[in-house]
């Protein structure tokens, strides 16, 4: 039995697994605000369970015992402490139970306490070793030295050697043999520079677990947690991108620096795979999972284990056994204790661009990352990774992929070929290879452009913005042109690639190359001039990309962005593209700005974001992103991993401390008027606490002219609405105009200049009959156009 605990959020794979849970007889408990915490080993046939019970004034260990068919209560022992299980285990025919640091020993009659090695100390965690009861905590109070472990032969104590460490230990937490040595997890004076705080002892003395580092950047580590699979000792760390590592032939050894994981509580090797008790994954307390797979490589969380509850994990060879503070889980009693068979049946394989369409991955073809995978029967979603991989666990049976949604904005030409197999039949124990070709829909070129800002556009301040240019087509392009039109009076302070040339308040940029999905990029900072502009101004920012000789659609050619000139703002934010849309909105657009306002690196930042039932998550689109992410998808809980984006503090370096998210999604169009979409989102600093972004509200309204409460003069006359084909449009505002046509998924149309009292004529005639929008500043109106 493996007790552990740790707090971080460490390596989490994009896969998940699915598992049938199930009673074990009645369970145990039927309170659960009276038990305080749970533990459970498999030992001799039975399963015993241990908890504390708070519901009298004393604490009380309690036990029960699991014989295959029915429970049985075992005497209980009176504490004397608070009442705290650190750790259960089976040796030499009794069940030894930790309690508040001390030990107790259960005969099969009645418990009594064993007496501490040296009679001082605390004791933290248990392991059976060469038929001898290991223990590890700290030993200090009145022995002079440094002593984390010790021996119990069933009748007396033996101390190993102090371990000789010149700094201070606090004791050990977590003690394994591995390598017919044995290991312990140490607590150590943080003032102290060290290797690692995992020692290991050989039978006669004390060293490091190891003293050398394939990354030359790290000098010394500190775990949280070590594991074992019987074939590998893994450590894993609360620093340094929160990963897991190898430690072996005296070195440690990077395996993953994903994220995920909140907690680890316990875990158990079980048909050569580990599976861990905790939390892991997105959301918050009892949303998350609570067991997860680890192989070596990734930690999974299961599918369908119950959230936020398991403390404790154990096997009988046929089944795993976990328990917790929990009585129901989706309406089954289970009153603390849970088992499920164990072995998985995975599904895994790559989504990737079959370029010779053979319908396999072939030496050159490209991954497809971020690309959301849905499996049938339970709507399961799964995205692929960096390399286009995926993996899901679920229990034996006939499943169907249901569909692929392909989230990059590069990827918008591209579709699940027909030559996959859909239908898949999965038996436990085993992997099915399913890999899913992708093709492009079009054999023309095809050039994306977006504009992005970093901020929110600060009266008076420098601000950032991104334009990219994605060649989405099938060919590969020379001499592309992209430029960025600016509001009137702004002008670019600096830019990165420069911009070739300048015409007034347009910029251009010429591209050399740009081939078939490649990406370009160009970043530039302009000053919101306060003898410019004044607070509450909306500035239009345009962007294009030159068609390119043979490209038929040019609808994607132009972005535009609306900015309002504001004052003091929180620089960790959600914003909706629109604070109103019309009934029948199908996706909506939201933005994730996050800085680092700390005051050193932070390496490693996670967005999530919990989505409501009316937002889409297989209809994600990713439209741009400041830095490289990892996407990862729970349910309705997007997730966005930035490892290793050494993102630097605000004081040091302002623009590199700043980062952000961009995407749409899609909206239930049945949504009635006066509904409010409401989105907001969690950002994690490495190991801070999470940054709560505002609520970005967009209410379903049938007119769009009133904007964030105020009721503002309308600008323009427009008439007739509903019209067939030709619609009058007055600039009654006294001021110059750009207007700007969308339909409801956000689709840029038209952009038209109206001079100050002038009067314009717009023909629908070329569209079909549906809702559409002219936008103009903080006004929008809602048109339609009919047969």
């Amino acid at each position: 039995m493996k007790r552990i605990l740790f707090l971080l959020l460490a390596g989490l794979s994009t896969c998940a697994y699915a598992q049938t849970w199930m009673p074990v007889g009645n369970g145990v408990h039927a309170q659960q605000n009276q038990i305080t915490n749970t533990q459970t080993t498999y030992y001799n046939g039975s399963l015993y369970v241990a908890e504390i019970d708070g519901s009298s004034s004393n604490s009380v260990l309690q036990m029960y015992a699991w014989d295959g068919n029915s429970w049985s209560t075992l005497p209980s022992q009176t504490l004397s402490g608070w009442g705290y299980i650190y750790d259960i285990i089976g040796y030499q025919g009794s069940i030894y139970v930790i309690a508040d640091g001390l030990i107790f020993r259960f005969d099969g009659t009645s418990w009594s306490p064993i007496g501490l090695p040296a009679n001082t100390g605390w004791i933290n965690r248990m392991a059976v070793i060469n038929n001898k009861l290991m223990v590890t905590g700290d030993f200090n109070t009145h022995i002079a030295g440094d002593y984390i472990a010790a021996e119990y032969d069933g009748s007396s104590w033996n101390v190993l050697p102090d371990v000789g460490y010149t700094g201070t230990l606090y004791g050990g937490t977590e003690i394994v043999e591995f390598g017919g040595n044995i290991h312990v997890l140490t607590q150590t004076d943080s003032s102290t520079t060290i290797t690692t705080n995992l020692f290991t002892f050989n039978g006669t003395s004390w060293d490091y677990a190891a003293h050398n580092f394939d990354n030359s950047s790290i000098q010394s580590i500190e775990f949280y947690a070590i594991v074992s699979d019987g074939q590998h000792l893994y450590g894993f760390d609360g620093t340094w991108g929160s990963g897991f590592y190898a430690i072996e032939n005296d070195s440690i050894k990077l395996v993953n620096t994903l994220g995920g994981v909140v907690s680890i509580s316990d875990y158990e090797l079980f048909n050569g795979k580990v599976y861990l008790a905790g939390e892991f994954g997105a959301g918050s307390g009892t949303n998350r999972k609570s067991m997860a797979l680890f192989d070596g490589q990734n930690i999974t969380p299961l599918q369908n284990a119950p959230r936020g509850y398991l403390r404790s994990v154990t096997s009988d060879g046929n089944k795993i056994y976990a328990a917790g503070n929990f009585t129901q889980i989706n309406g089954s009693t289970y009153n603390g204790v849970v088992s499920t068979l164990g072995d998985v049946a995975i599904l895994s394989g790559q989504v990737f661009l079959d370029q010779n369409s053979d319908c396999q991955p072939s030496p050159g073809e490209q991954g497809l990352r971020s690309a959301i995978i849905t499996v049938n029967p339970g709507n399961i979603l799964v995205a692929s990774d960096q390399w286009g991989n995926y993996s899901i666990g679920l229990t034996a049976g006939s499943y169907n992929i249901a569909g692929v949604n392909y989230t990059l904005a590069g990827h918008q030409n591209v579709v699940s070929s027909s030559c996959n197999t859909t239908s898949v039949t999965l038996t436990n124990g085993q992997t099915t290879q399913n890999n899913i070709a992708s093709e492009l829909t079009t054999t023309d070129p095809d050039l994306l452009v977006n504009l992005t800002a970093s901020w929110r556009a600060r009266f008076g301040f420098d601000e950032f913005y991104q334009l990219d240019v994605i060649n989405i087509g099938a060919t590969n392009e020379s001499n592309v042109s992209a430029t960025v039109t600016l509001p009137a009076g702004l002008q670019i302070v600096s830019a990165s690639p420069n911009y070739s040339s300048q015409s007034g308040s347009v910029y251009t940029w010429n591209i050399s190359s740009l081939n078939s999905f490649e990406e370009w990029s160009a970043d530039f900072r302009l000053t919101i001039d306060t003898s410019v502009v004044n607070m509450g101004d909306s500035l239009l920012f345009s962007s294009a990309v030159a068609a390119v000789s043979g490209e038929v659609n040019t609808a994607n050619n132009n972005a535009d962005l609306w900015q309002e000139v504001v004052g003091a703002y929180d620089p960790n934010d959600k914003q909706a593209e629109f604070s109103e849309v019309a009934p029948g909105t199908s996706r909506l657009e939201y933005q994730i700005r996050f800085q680092n306002t700390g005051n050193d690196l932070a390496y490693k930042v996670i967005i999530r974001d919990t989505l409501e039932a009316y937002l889409y998550p297989a209809q994600l689109e990713m439209l741009s992103a400041s830095h490289d992410y990892e996407l990862q998808i729970d349910e309705n809980v997007l997730t966005w991993v930035f490892n290793n984006i050494l993102l630097p503090d605000s004081t040091s370096d302002l623009q590199g401390s700043q980062g952000y998210i961009r995407f749409s999604i899609g909206v239930d169009a049945t949504l009635a008027e006066g509904s409010v979409i409401d989105n907001d989102a969690e950002i994690y600093f490495d190991f801070q606490q999470p940054v709560h972004t505002n609520h970005a509200l967009t209410t379903i309204v049938n007119n769009i002219s009133v904007a964030d409460g105020e009721v503002i003069p309308e600008s323009f006359m427009i008439y007739p609405n509903p019209a067939r084909d030709i619609i009058h449009i007055k600039n009654t505002s006294g001021n110059d105009q750009q207007m700007l046509l969308t339909n409801t998924t956000g689709q840029r149309l038209k952009l038209m200049e109206i001079g100050a009292g002038d009067e314009i004529t717009l023909d629908l005639g070329d569209l079909p009959a549906a809702v559409y929008f002219l936008s103009a500043g903080r006004e929008t109106y809602r048109i339609i156009r009919r047969d």
